[in-house]
């Protein structure tokens, strides 16, 4: 099976920021704990089992795990210290090491025996599992490290799972090839992943150079729909829905700035926004829109007709929402004598999520949606000033998409949270921080889901609104007929029951 993915300088899973490395060579590790295949909710991985009690996890691993057989570790059994020395490595205090903070809440990390990890938390958490299902806590042979001092590259990248990396370069992908002696019998199915870096991937899937492809048809001039660029091409294939990762789009109201200061502006740009799936505009801006978490949050998100009627999301009730939107900025001394002009920031590279194409595309938006009655312009600076001028709040509006996390508390502490790492708006209630305190702490996951859902709707309400939400997943993906067996979550560890239709 091949697809076009945009690699990544190396494979240190560890040190990766952007999952690029794990896109390419995820296959080759498991995990303590994967993602089911349709949420992002733990089940095992090579841990069997596990019990939980206070601030203790203690895990038991399945019997007959083996390292692939490269060397240094030449197919030797799996053992508890492996999966210490990779948890350990990644929540280095090295700064390179950019996932550590995730793991911030875990205290000790021990190995009883070869079969038993035993991880203990600061306090009770009930999103340590999620957590450690992502695709960053991979297990590290030791004598891997001693060799080649990193898992940058595809000598070093040796892991447990269904895949072996066979070679990789930067510039053109990666190919991996079946793990004869995984320890699931019977898997993987396939016997070859290639991962291509290529420009033009549509031009690609035409010529049945891969099999996947997930650049949105509607991008292409003349086609409107993936389904309708299968039928003009006379492509025999189908479209799935897929979520890469959590994340999601969004145009961030610095809540400390005099225009965005007003509560009344910030609903009123959220009731005016255009998130119908239109194409007017462009994506994502008219794609899938999220509210507050990433598509990705699948089991945590709001059901879809509770979301289809939230005011300013509605297919419904769009002509209300931009009357209510401009009563709103009239009655905040904004009309068309007196326009609100402010400034959106964002990348100067062109680029249609986060670049001076998505900022183009905004500001079209907003001016054409409002009649002139909104006049934003475009500020676009070099990467490091942008995300400086991020942390620093030092903007008025700010185009970007997020990681959302591999948990739903972890993305909702980031972005709402009074002391959250990505809360760019500056959103500060109390009564939002206490109700994160009670999530975290509540171990039933059907009370966590509704404690969530409750979360959502309290920061989307007219009283609190902070951040106008885009463009999330799940993205759409086209593959053709005979590749069967695709996971929903790419990243919940599954490629190895991917097979090929004969």
């Amino acid at each position: 099976m091949s697809w076009a993915q945009n690699t990544t300088a190396h494979l240190d899973i560890h040190q990766d920021s952007i999952s690029g490395a794990q896109q390419s060579i995820g296959a080759t590790y498991n995990r303590l704990v994967r993602y089911r295949g349709d949420a992002q909710l733990p089940e095992p991985d090579v841990a069997q089992s596990w019990e939980q009690a206070g601030t203790d996890v203690v895990f038991k691993l399945h019997e007959g795990v083996k390292w692939q057989n490269k060397p240094p570790v030449n197919g030797r059994d799996f053992k508890a210290s492996d999966v210490v020395f990779g948890l350990e490595r990644a929540r280095s205090d090295d700064p390179s090491f950019i996932h550590s903070g995730d793991l911030a809440v875990v205290d000790t990390i021990e190995a009883p025996d070869d079969s038993t990890v035993r991880l203990t938390t600061k306090y009770p958490t009930a999103i340590i599992l999620t957590m450690l299902a992502g695709y960053q806590w991979i297990p590290v042979a030791p004598e891997v490290i001693d060799q080649f001092g990193d898992i940058k590259s595809p000598e070093a990248t040796i892991g447990t799972g269904p895949f072996i990396v066979e070679s990789f370069a930067p510039d053109f992908g990666a190919t991996l090839v079946r793990n004869p002696d995984y320890w699931r019998e019977g898997l993987p199915y396939l016997d070859e992943l290639e991962q291509l870096d290529v420009e033009d991937h549509w031009s690609q899937f035409r010529a049945g150079n891969i099999d996947i492809v997930l650049v949105p048809a509607e991008l292409l001039p003349g086609h409107d729909s993936f389904a309708g660029f299968l039928e003009s091409e006379g492509i025999d294939g189908y479209v799935y829905s897929e979520v890469m990762a959590a994340s999601a789009h969004g145009h961030f109201m610095n809540t400390q700035d005099p225009v965005f200061a007003d509560i009344r502006v910030r609903w009123a740009i959220n009731l005016i926004m255009d998130r119908l799936p239109n194409r007017t505009y462009g994506w994502p801006i008219g794609a899938k829109p999220s509210i507050a978490l990433g598509m990705g949050h699948l089991a945590f998100h709001l059901p879809d007709a509770e979301f289809e009627a939230m005011p300013g999301f509605g297919l419904g009730r769009r002509d209300q929402d931009v009357a209510e939107g401009l009563q709103m900025l009239a009655a905040a001394g904004f009309d068309a004598d007196n326009p609100m002009e402010w400034r959106i920031m964002g990348w100067s590279v062109p680029q249609t999520l986060v670049g001076i194409d998505q900022l183009q595309i905004a500001v079209d938006m907003y001016k054409d949606v409002s009649g002139n009655v909104l006049q934003p312009s475009e500020q676009a600076l070099e990467w490091g000033a942008w995300k400086q001028a991020e942390a620093l709040h030092e903007f008025q509006m700010i185009s970007s998409a997020y990681s959302m996390g591999v948990d739903a508390h972890d993305a909702m502490q980031k972005m709402y949270h009074s002391e959250g790492g990505r809360n760019f708006s500056g959103y500060a209630n109390p009564d939002l921080d206490r109700m994160l305190a009670v999530e975290e702490s509540t171990f039933d996951i059907e009370e966590r889901i509704s404690l969530m859902q409750d979360m959502q709707r309290f920061v989307n309400s007219p009283e609190e609104i902070a951040n106008a939400w885009t463009g999330s997943g799940p993205f759409s993906y086209a593959a053709l007929s005979r590749i069967q067996g695709i996971p929903m979550l790419w990243d919940s560890g599954r490629v190895d029951q991917v097979y090929v239709q004969k």
